[in-house]
């Protein structure tokens, strides 16, 4: 609701001297009052529901197997020997001292150890949730608040 006022005053100068003649000039100010209502044009209701479902999930699970095969070797040596490598095939020597009237070194038997990775398929049940929002539009009541928040 918008209110305008209007206000006019004149202004009259009045001489007592001689003149030609006197001029009245009126002065006009206008002025402005606007008040504001809130008036409710409709409501929202929003429902929030979650829903929860089952799946299963098939992912690829892997695991390291290690196999330990033992050669006998049965040989003498001179120095002591190292690990080393055949490939994938990490070769372990296992060495012993034997006593004789002099002493040597003989490999009594290697460790050949041999990795591999299994790859197997696993089924677990998983618990996703969804969200559904839905919205009930209610209708305005017939009230109406002013700016200052009291009710008319």
């Amino acid at each position: 609701m918008m209110t305008v006022t209007k206000q006019t005053s004149l202004q009259q100068e009045s001489s007592s001297r001689p003149g030609p003649e006197e001029t009245i000039v009126p002065i006009v100010q206008e002025e402005l009052h606007i008040e504001k209502q809130k008036v409710e044009t409709g409501r929202v209701r929003l429902t929030k529901t979650v829903q929860e479902r089952e799946v299963l999930v098939h992912e690829p699970s892997m695991q390291e197997d290690i196999q330990i095969e033992r050669v006998p070797v049965n040989r003498w040596l001179s120095e002591p020997a190292s690990v080393r490598y055949e490939g994938d095939i990490m070769i372990i020597p296992v060495m012993e001292e034997v006593p004789v009237v002099e002493k040597r070194l003989r490999l009594k038997e290697e460790l050949r150890v041999t990795k591999r990775q299994i790859t197997t398929q696993r089924t677990e049940p998983v618990r996703l949730r969804t969200e559904e929002v839905h919205e009930e539009r209610v209708p305005a009541q017939s009230q109406s608040v002013t700016s200052d928040g009291t009710s008319q």
